[in-house]
């Protein structure tokens, strides 16, 4: 059966190229054996299977052979259809694969491809990757079209590290006329020998007048930093604060007003404070319903891509009818209502 190459760097038969690339990182970086110098054998041990696992998981074709015959399929110099069932994606009938000792690539090569050369790792260490020839003549990653693009000795761009998203709460007010706020971001950086220190940093955000729930303010390179990775970003993400009196949908306010009965027929004034310290005043001079708003124009919230404008504030009653009437006052309803003809 040979080795679990899934095994050996911690991932599912499902694994993504972006998932194994991440492992080995990870674990390349762990288990180098100049960063091991207490547990040098294991570390290289390791090392290398870590290296081979990702070399084999890594390219389509050999993972193919690796997912139906192990390892053991791909050290074979296996031939034609006896050994392929009908595999015919691979051509030239039969290929050798060899990662064992000095037959095999140097783990090393893989290392300085995937991080250029780094300090405490020195490059100059690596040696050019080595494939047996066998009786057929040919390698295994020639036979399949020449090495994968990760053993070509360029530099990649560092893995970016995770991206850390925090909450930045914002009142309506706050929403409405935009203000300014200050964060301190605390970030972890970590170096070759796996020591982490802290850096603070303190970041102002510029909260936009109309700015909506969901809206993110992106701090690049100011998250986590580890050994042989960019560092993350962090952003801000806008949430508002419930408000006692007002509702957003969109760029529109919603608010709910108790009116008693008498009210709904014969008219009122509202007054209400206003997101801007201001008074909204309108006089309603006619019968509501709580089925129909009143809607006033413009006093909603700033509409972001159109400076100058502004959504509408919706106006929500709630008619209060009394808890008894006397036998008078129930008479003298009657009579007032009996001429209204009307009725919506």
């Amino acid at each position: 059966m040979g080795r679990d190459f899934y095994q050996i760097l911690g991932v599912g038969k499902s694994a993504t190229e972006n998932d194994l690339k991440k492992a080995y990182r990870k674990l390349a970086l762990k288990w180098h054996p100049d960063r091991n110098p207490n547990n040098k054998e294991e570390a290289t041990e390791k090392f290398k299977n870590i290296a081979e696992a990702y070399a084999v998981l890594s390219d389509p074709k050999k993972k193919e052979i690796y997912d139906r015959y192990g390892e053991d399929g791909l050290k074979a110099g296996m031939t034609g259809e006896q050994q392929y069932d009908g595999m015919k994606g691979f051509p030239g009938g039969s290929f050798t694969f060899t990662t064992n000792g000095s037959e095999g690539f140097d783990p090393f090569d893989l290392f300085n491809s995937m991080f250029g050369g780094m300090d405490g790792m020195p490059q100059s260490r690596s040696r050019r990757a080595k494939f047996s020839k066998k009786r057929n003549g040919f390698s295994g990653f020639e036979q399949f079209g020449g090495m994968p693009q990760e053993f070509q000795g360029y530099t990649e761009t560092p893995q970016k590290g995770e991206e850390v998203t925090a909450n930045v709460n914002c009142t309506l007010e706050e929403l409405y006329k935009g203000c300014k706020k200050t964060r301190k971001i605390t970030k972890n950086i970590t170096n070759s020998n796996g020591q982490t220190s802290q850096k603070e940093n303190v970041v102002d955000l510029d909260i936009q007048a109309g700015w909506k729930d969901g809206t993110k303010i992106r701090f690049e390179g100011y998250g986590d930093e580890n050994y042989g990775e960019e560092a993350g970003d962090v952003v801000f993400v806008v949430k508002t604060i419930p408000h006692p009196l007002y509702t957003r949908d969109g760029d529109n306010l919603h608010c709910n007003v108790t009116i008693n009965v008498s009210q709904a027929l014969t008219g009122f004034k509202v007054n209400l404070p206003f997101l801007d310290g201001s008074e909204v005043s309108k006089k309603i001079d006619h019968p509501v319903s709580e089925n129909t708003p009143e809607i006033i124009n413009g006093k909603g919230m700033p509409i972001r891509k159109s400076p100058g404008k502004f959504g509408d504030l919706y106006i929500h009653f709630k008619i209060q009818f009394p808890a008894y009437l006397t036998e008078k006052q129930r008479t003298d309803v009657k009579s007032a209502l009996s001429g209204v003809n009307n009725w919506v």
